[in-house]
């Protein structure tokens, strides 16, 4: 709904690709498109849903995947790795991604009125293929030094902003405590029940982490129906005009509701010993609510900084990782002070009190993104997104 201007987001290229241009649709159903797609095909805007969801899939196997790989897979490493000195899957993996990149990933980025310019892209496949991976700079835009000093210094004053500070406290928690609990599930399960911990099996182990798996494809559905709803509904009933901070209301039901009560289950399980099914049931009602939470909260700020989203995305990283990463260092010591059941009651608890600023957020968000630094702050407020007939 919401782009930057010289836009990246997963374009169109000047390619005939045949999956099915839309370059019609400026209004879907009874949302307008913002910005308006122009009569060029070649613009990203104008891009088929087809085409669409086959990019996505490549890049999320590209860019994800490979992390989830290497955790699925924890027990055959070894073995694969005796058998071919390299992991069998990850060796196949990585061919077939890079047959896909090659085949159907092209340069997305696309010439706009004040925004990037982009070279002309070759119209033919192979010369489309050899322009743009070979070595690449023919069809991207190149800034340089001086881009991207200004890049890396957009990050820290985007960083330190009321309304980065305010989503990355959120994110410090709704992140970290799942970082936290995903890093230390191995070691809560294959403890001995003397221990504190299950007796599992590394196989046991590995079996238990689907319920990881799950609660992330369940959060992905939630997302599909919910994140653009809720907020496209309330614009509705405010005429029509766009707010980024509508896109918040999202995170009621993960945030009040989820992420509390599978901290809570997790932490009880470990505390009288419940039955392990109880312990999947936290793991993924944290793992949901999690990524339930993430991609709100990115494209708020997105739209914040709408020129800026990888500088987004890069600082809010450091948000998200830093807690979870640095909590196998004092975990230990916290749950030998207070015990490991009110160890992750007190992360529920942690969890409630970082929800506080997104509430704030939702009611004085406007006047919090007023403050920023370096002139970065730009957004789309008060855009027309439902059109006067469906109001």
């Amino acid at each position: 709904m919401s782009y930057k201007q010289e836009t990246e987001s997963g374009a169109e290229s000047p390619v005939d690709s045949g999956y099915g241009n839309s370059s019609s649709l400026k209004i879907r159903g009874e949302v307008i498109l913002v910005p308006r797609p122009s009569d060029d095909s070649r613009d990203p805007l104008n891009w088929g849903q087809a085409k669409k969801y086959i990019v996505l899939s490549i890049l999320t196997l590209a860019a994800f995947t490979g992390h989830a790989l290497a955790l699925a897979n924890q027990l055959g490493l070894i073995a694969q790795a005796n058998l071919y000195h390299k992991s069998l899957t990850e060796i196949s993996y990585t061919g077939v991604v890079i047959v896909l990149v090659f085949c159907f990933i092209e340069e997305t980025g696309f010439t706009r009125k004040d925004g990037r310019i982009y070279p002309p892209q070759p119209s033919k496949f192979i010369p489309n293929r050899i322009a743009t991976f070979f070595p690449g700079t023919a069809v991207a835009h190149v800034g340089g030094f001086k881009e991207a000093s200004h890049s890396a210094l957009a990050q820290f004053l985007i960083g330190i902003s009321p309304v980065s500070i305010s989503c990355g406290f959120y994110l410090i928690s709704m992140c970290g405590w799942f970082v936290s609990l995903n890093t230390l599930l191995g070691v809560f399960l294959q403890n001995s029940v003397e221990e504190g911990g299950y007796g599992f099996t590394p196989q046991q182990s590995a079996a238990f982490t689907f319920t990881l798996w799950i609660g992330m494809f369940a959060a992905q559905i939630w997302g599909y129906f919910v994140n653009d709803r809720v907020p496209l509904s309330i614009s509705k009933r405010a005429s029509g005009a766009w707010k980024p901070e509508y896109r918040l209301h999202a995170l009621w039901i993960p945030s009040v509701v989820l992420m509390p009560a599978g901290l809570g289950l997790f932490g009880s399980s470990l505390q009288y010993q419940l039955h392990y099914m109880v312990l999947a049931a936290g793991a993924f009602l944290v793992t949901t609510s999690s990524n339930m939470a993430v991609p709100v909260v990115l494209n708020y700020l997105v739209e914040c900084f709408m020129s800026h989203p990888i500088e987004v995305n890069c600082i809010m990283s450091l948000y998200r990782l830093g807690l979870g990463l640095g909590s196998p260092f004092f975990i230990e010591a916290w749950v030998n002070q207070v015990g490991v059941g009110w160890v992750f009651g007190m992360m529920a608890f942690c969890t409630l009190a970082s929800f506080v600023p997104i509430v704030v957020l939702m009611k004085y968000g406007h006047a919090l993104r007023l403050i920023s630094f370096g002139k970065l702050n730009k957004d789309e407020e008060g855009v027309q997104i439902v059109s006067k007939e469906e109001l």
